[in-house]
């Protein structure tokens, strides 16, 4: 393997050719080819550019090392190191190193290409915090790849955001094994080495970095994810390694109790006390996905809403003008009852004058909390169906590796959310932009008059709305809105994605959850809170509205029922990321 790093004896062949304006590497062994394409990242003396195989068209990074860069002593045996540790690493959270060559001028490393970057660049585009689900997938993977690397004798040592990569389908990868050691049969190394933030206080003792060291650094990663900085970060270096070995970190109020648990045991001062990966992995912030969905909703807590007095008047759901579906609430009204919801209710539109005004997210939570509480035992209901409908999104486009989150809404509006936090939306007959600065602020343009600042923006909303149109299907059989003429055009204050779907909370006090399995999709709209529904398309793409309070009168069946819950945790996410920064408040 060494041949790699030492220049051809007998020739000076180049690797990298340049055709039409288009540069080529050629592997001198086996001919296999990659066409260069843009620049990834780089750093120390390495550039990691992404490569093309121009026979297969697979995508990889390639990490292009110039030998003039390693020529001091001890450096190419760094990177054989590196080579030697990385190549026989194969599991689904570890980034994979498919192949190694040299020519005269570069050694190349060829690695699997992770399109959604590192969580450096997730956490700016979220906007510096994860909630807290999302945080419990990423560190379930971060763990079973780590886990991985210890059971083959792999210490990695310089575990950090910018070294975990996600590929396109949101899967995280430990990438950069460049500082790595193996530490099977020897006792741990003792040498200093890593980034200032992630460094566990035995390292900086000097008493070697062993296994735990990593498990140290996974507390950093999980802080770092839920609170937007490391914990022990500070403006000096010295400051910082002092708060390391003493231990000197705070747990923000907002935090739920399990996810305290598991920071505390991650970050114990003496290696010994930190938890095994199997102990992590077990942790109750860490279930798997369904598991963990319906564990976080039994820690929730539970809203009570009072029972109104016995004597108190019945209200009845005022009926739509719309023409609709026969045989549909429009003609059976269904009444509210004495019931939590209509509790809820009442204080949602006659708020105690001592209380304050709920935000949006609030309201939907609230609301859905309450129908919950009070659907029968049963789980075989059946709701009659609401004769009107609700907006919701037809067509979504997830492209925040680059540039942002596009969507179109049923009447025919476009958005995008984009990655600095600011929103341009399109009014359906395209003759109407609205812009929101990342303060919420909006201002209003015509097409021909928009300002140069927001011509490039602009352009990507075209983009996004074209691509949308010309790629997509509608996202069900949903009847056409009417466009919200004289109000503000729609937008998408916030999105959350995990393994099972992807969330948007948009401006009309609106929740839509896309499922990913079966393709089916749930809204749940307080654009008139008097009235709150439930729209659901099913795996037919059958769509059925419901009013909140049939749902909480009749109940409904265990699928809807089960989606409604998912909502809900979803919900209780974005308002606790709202109680940690309350700028987020929508």
């Amino acid at each position: 393997m060494s041949a790699v790093l030492e220049p051809p004896a007998t020739t000076r062949l180049r690797a990298q050719h340049v055709v039409d304006n288009e540069c080529y590497i050629v592997d001198p062994e086996t001919r296999v080819t990659y066409r260069k394409g843009k620049l990834l990242g780089k750093g120390g003396f390495a550039r990691v550019h992404e490569l093309v195989d121009v026979r297969t068209q697979q995508v990889y990074a390639g990490k292009i090392i110039p030998r003039c860069q390693v020529s001091r002593p001890g450096q190419k045996e760094k990177i054989l190191r590196e080579i030697d540790l990385h190549r026989p690493l194969v599991n689904k959270h570890v980034v994979r190193l498919h192949d190694f060559f040299g020519d005269a001028e570069n050694i190349y490393i060829i690695l699997e290409y992770c399109s959604r970057k590192s969580l450096v660049h997730l956490l700016k585009q979220r906007g510096g915090q994860l909630p807290e689900t999302e945080v419990a997938l990423l560190m379930r993977q971060l763990a079973e790849g780590v886990r991985y690397t210890h059971s083959q004798g792999v210490v990695h040592r310089d575990l950090k955001l910018g070294n975990m990569l996600l590929d396109e389908n949101m899967e995280l990868k430990i990438a950069d094994f460049g500082l790595a050691a193996r530490v099977a049969d020897e006792p741990p190394r003792q040498a200093v080495c890593g980034t200032p933030n992630y460094l566990a206080p035995e390292v900086l003792r000097m008493e070697g970095h062993g296994f735990a060291a990593d498990v140290w650094a996974m507390g950093c990663i999980m802080y770092a994810l839920l609170v937007g900085r490391p914990p022990f970060e500070t403006s000096t270096l010295t400051e910082t390694y002092q708060r390391i070995l003493r231990g000197a970190y705070t747990l923000p109020p907002g935090l739920s109790d399990v996810a305290r648990s598991l920071l505390v045991s991650l970050l114990q001062p003496e290696p010994q006390e930190r938890p095994s990966l199997n102990e992590v992995l077990e942790h109750p912030f860490l279930r798997p996905p369904r598991e963990q969905s319906g564990q976080l909703l039994g820690m929730l807590s539970r809203l009570r809403i009072d029972q109104p007095a016995a004597n108190a008047s019945r209200s009845t759901t005022r009926t739509s003008g719309h023409s609709g579906v026969q045989g549909s609430a429009r003609d059976s009204p269904v009444p509210l009852g004495d019931c939590g919801l209509l509790g809820t209710l009442g204080r949602v539109l006659c708020p105690d004058k001592r209380s304050s005004k709920l935000g949006t997210t609030q309201l939907l939570h609230r609301l859905l909390q309450a129908c919950l509480d009070e659907m029968p035992a049963s789980n075989c209901g059946v709701p009659p169906p609401w004769a009107g409908s609700a907006l919701l999104v037809t067509k979504w486009i997830d492209y925040s590796n680059k540039f942002g989150f596009g969507f179109q809404l049923s009447d025919r509006t476009v958005g995008v959310l984009f990655n600095d936090a600011t929103h341009l939306s399109f009014s359906a007959d395209r003759l109407r932009l609205e812009y929101r600065d990342s303060h919420g602020s909006m201002e209003a343009h015509a097409p021909s008059s928009l300002p140069p600042s927001l011509q490039e923006k602009y352009g990507l909303l075209k983009y996004f709305a074209h691509y949308m149109e010309e790629n997509l299907t509608e996202g069900g059989d949903v009847p056409k809105g009417s466009g919200r003429k004289k109000k503000p055009l729609v937008y998408l204050q916030r999105w959350m994605r995990t393994d099972r779907a992807v969330v948007m909370q948009l401006s009309c006090s609106m929740l839509q959850v896309n499922f990913f399995g079966d393709h089916t999709k749930l809204v749940l709209s307080a654009e008139r809170p008097e009235r709150p529904l439930v729209l659901y398309v099913d795996e037919r793409r059958r769509t059925v509205a419901y009013t909140l309070a049939a749902i909480a009168r009749f109940g409904c069946d265990e699928a809807l029922q089960e989606r409604l819950r998912f909502a809900l945790g979803a919900l209780q996410e974005f308002a606790e990321l709202e109680q940690r920064d309350p700028r987020r408040n929508a």
